[in-house]
């Protein structure tokens, strides 16, 4: 079955929210400098695999791409580059971007990258597809959708506070958890575990995406990441229905009012995360992102 055939709208489709699929006149150079310049570290590897290069330069698989995007409510630029230097850190994430940023560290095709910002769309500048486990299969439509998520959002990490609010309010009413007094050293510190442990759970159990779906969230702010995702390809966010418990000590309670009040906060959560959304996507047009 054919992307298009699993997202697109049956109503006709005049928009392709990817306006730009633009390549590095320099990867390949700037690649073969990048490899010169290994010492034989076992951590030193490519920022691109063989495969996603070709993918890159695919004109079927570019077209797969924006087919599974034509649900976004937002256009895009993105522009893939390759850094002649072996460390990808100080590019990894960044967020958005001034035009000075570009012009220090991307060289030949800094002008190219800033002349995007002229338009409306919301400019990603792709410079690896690395991650601390692996590389990410840029051939994927969701890892393209997964990887914009990340360069939106950055190093601020506002988006996980979102989620994080939602967890707590969720656990403290509707499961009787009773949670740590963030205003302490100490409570901070289970806090901390808190959100993560039951993060990791309560977006496995909710989330409807395949990483959700098959226990794949290496940690809790992949959930919401994976939710920017989804919301980026199918322009809106669903879940499964509030589980009946989390784990083996921790079940949703039976008192009719609490249920009722985390009912209503559960319920309201993909609209409230859709909102918080498209606040970021309508922030981020006319500017850079850099992951």
């Amino acid at each position: 079955m054919r992307y298009r055939d699993l997202y697109a709208s049956t109503e006709t489709l005049t928009e392709m929210p990817i306006q730009n699929w633009d390549v590095s006149d320099n990867f390949d150079a700037n690649e073969k400098e990048m490899v010169s310049k290994w010492h034989g570290y076992e951590n030193e590897k490519p920022h691109w695999t063989d495969k996603d290069k070709e993918v890159l330069r695919s004109p079927e698989h570019i077209q797969k791409i924006k087919d599974v995007f034509t649900r976004c409510p937002h256009e895009f630029n993105l522009f893939f580059w390759q850094g002649p230097d072996p460390d990808y850190d100080p590019y990894l994430q960044e967020g958005e971007v001034d035009d000075e940023f570009i012009r220090r560290c991307m060289g030949d095709d800094a002008e190219r990258i800033i002349a995007l910002r002229g338009t409306n769309a919301i400019t990603i500048l792709m410079t690896n597809n690395l991650s601390d486990e692996r590389h990410i299969p840029i051939q994927s439509p969701w890892m393209v959708a997964h990887r914009i998520a990340h360069a939106l959002e950055g190093f601020h990490g506002k988006l996980s506070y979102v989620f994080r609010d939602f967890i707590r309010r969720l656990l403290t009413t509707g499961y009787g958890v009773k949670w740590p007094n963030e205003d302490s050293n100490h409570g901070r510190i289970f806090a901390k575990d808190y959100y993560e442990i039951y993060g990791k759970i309560l977006g496995t159990k909710i989330g409807t995406m395949k990483a959700a779906r098959h226990d794949k969230f290496v940690q809790m702010n992949e959930w919401p990441m994976e939710t920017f995702a989804q919301y980026i390809v199918q322009g809106r966010v669903t879940t499964n229905p509030l589980p009946a418990s989390l784990d083996d000590a921790v079940v949703l309670t039976t008192n009719p009012a609490k249920l009722a009040l985390a009912q209503k906060t559960f319920n309201n959560f993909p609209k409230q995360i859709a909102r918080h959304f498209e606040s970021i996507l309508k922030n981020g047009c006319g500017k850079i992102f850099v992951i």
